[in-house]
């Protein structure tokens, strides 16, 4: 009876950490999650198909040039075997600021839900807004971290979706799988 309620307790609060965002730190804690639809969006894999397929946050960041390459995925909530992800990719990322999305600074911003193309969004500069605040930046011990805001439209439809409350927490060059 006993390890029959850690288990349900356990699993309990379990669910409700998972529906927090993390808090806005920069100490490199590797932390990533945004707002989507009145929804908390964290990384998370339990599905594993393919090697390499449990990956759930990758970043890079090019000191030379100021590349941000953020790549996160997590498990689809409806349905455990499609996965939901978010590419962010920028450049000219060289200092603590706040930065307004452009051509200048974009490579790329997509969000595909189910990894479906049909269900693909994309930042369009002469379209959507979007904000990238640079808390810190720190390339001696190789750490970034920020918050961001960025308004995405569904390919090929009108359709807007906003992200927000999102932050970052991240040691440069780190990819995990668990």
């Amino acid at each position: 009876m006993f390890c029959l309620s850690v288990f349900i307790y356990g699993c309990k609060k379990e669910n409700n950490n998972m529906r927090v965002l993390p808090p806005v730190t920069m100490e490199g804690k590797n932390t990533f999650g945004f707002m989507l639809d009145n929804t908390v969006w964290l990384p998370s894999r339990k599905l594993i198909l393919f090697p390499n397929s449990s990956r759930k946050l990758c970043v890079s960041y090019q000191k030379e040039n100021g590349e941000l390459s953020i790549r996160s995925y997590r498990d689809n909530l409806k349905d455990n075997l499609l996965t939901d992800n978010i590419y962010i990719y920028l450049k000219d990322i060289k200092e603590e600021k706040v930065y307004e999305l452009n051509s200048s600074n974009l490579r790329e911003i997509n969000l595909y839900i189910d990894i479906n193309p049909t269900k693909a969004y994309s930042f369009i500069p002469s379209l959507n807004k979007g904000t990238l605040h640079i808390h810190k930046l720190d390339t001696v011990n190789n750490i970034i971290s920020g918050e961001f805001e960025i308004e995405l439209t569904k390919t090929n439809e009108s359709k807007t979706i906003l992200i927000s409350k999102g932050r970052f927490d991240l040691q440069m060059d780190y990819c995990t799988s668990n």
